[in-house]
């Protein structure tokens, strides 16, 4: 239950502080969800009972969506297109970069390293905020009605959906990789440590190739022509590597670093894309509305997913994702462009 609680609030807050970051500093929100997180952290690691935990995960989660939204606003601002997609791809280790730690913290005791951490992110809060405060400046409103599509307005976008559709299958498939996976792999014995590993570095290294093979593509073709092309091929790669999991998962090493790798390179093309969609003044809403969309791709690798493995077993990833790349192929062929406009108001 602590689990779902999390994962509600972490998805209602990407959302609610994407659409801030169109109208407020995104430096003052960055700070907020650094300085909630930080001493909510050092209370956790000082309490006990499940309603006050209950409270704490609420807290983290509820703010968990101030980073990533803004970060980026705050990376589009200072970088072009030309070097956008590699500043990018490197905010985006961030978290993959976390999950490497893993290994290093899952023996330490959890009070201990709970109130460690608050303090280390109290005290990076001071900085940050020290070394960035002159980009502490709340975004240009377009004062124009006529100028300025409404936020209802956008969600008849097909360009949202289309885009939204490809992202959830990578998030689809990375729920898959963080559960059914290492469920399959303990049910038969085989090294789950390895493919952790090999995984999280095969997603740092999607992170950084796919970032830096978007700069050189563009440069020879357009910014949507090359995030189009790579965005395509890694997600049909990454479902045509699912499908076949299953059956070839004695080779834990590679069959773990392509799915990290193509997982994090699909995502952080489709997340780039997202961050774009519109102008300035309103791609805060549209980037966590895909997110938003995208995050059912976890949902339905959940409960319809189990269905489908209790009733035929694992081998039902064979046609489960390659329906995927069915469908896949028929977006693309749409050939929907990459620039929202939504209706204007009223």
């Amino acid at each position: 239950s602590l689990v779902s609680v999390q994962a509600l609030c972490f998805t209602v807050s990407k959302l609610v502080f994407g659409v801030a970051s169109d109208r407020v500093s995104p430096l003052r929100i960055i700070l907020l969800g650094l300085l909630v997180c930080a001493v909510t952290s050092v209370f956790f690691g000082c309490i006990s009972s499940f309603y006050q935990i209950l409270l704490c995960v609420v807290c983290i989660g509820s703010v968990q969506g101030a980073s990533w939204v803004p970060a980026t606003k705050l990376t589009g601002k200072w970088y072009n297109d030309r070097s956008y997609a590699k500043m990018f791809s490197i905010l985006g280790c961030g978290s993959t970069a976390a999950g490497l730690l893993m290994p290093f913290v899952q023996y330490s005791y959890w009070r201990s390293l709970l109130i460690c951490f608050g303090l280390f992110t109290l005290t990076f809060s001071a900085y940050f905020y020290h070394t960035l405060r002159e980009e502490d400046i709340n975004p240009q409103q377009i004062k124009s009605r006529e100028s300025s599509p409404s936020l209802i307005s956008l969600t008849y976008s097909p360009v949202i959906w289309s885009v939204a559709a490809v992202y959830l299958f990578s998030m689809e498939v990375r729920t898959v990789c963080e559960t059914w996976i290492p469920l399959y792999m303990a049910e038969n014995d085989l090294s789950l440590a390895t493919f952790q590993v090999t995984y999280e570095i095969g997603g740092i290294l999607g992170n950084l190739l796919s970032g830096w093979l978007l700069d050189q593509l563009c440069t020879q073709m357009g910014a949507d022509s090359a995030r189009r092309l790579v965005g395509v091929a890694s997600s049909a790669l990454l479902l045509l590597v699912a499908a076949i999991s299953i059956k070839t998962l004695q080779y834990v090493s590679i069959i773990g670093w392509s799915l990290g790798f193509l997982v994090n390179a699909s995502i952080n093309v489709w997340c780039m894309i997202a961050s774009q969609l519109g102008d300035s003044h309103i791609s805060g809403a549209i980037s966590a509305f895909v997110s938003f969309l995208a995050n059912f791709g976890s949902v339905l690798a959940g409960s319809p997913l189990a269905f489908l493995i209790d009733n035929f077993g694992y081998d039902c990833f064979v046609p489960f994702f390659f329906s995927h790349i069915v469908v896949l192929i028929a977006i693309t062929s749409m050939n929907i462009g990459f620039n929202v406009k939504g209706r204007k108001q009223d």
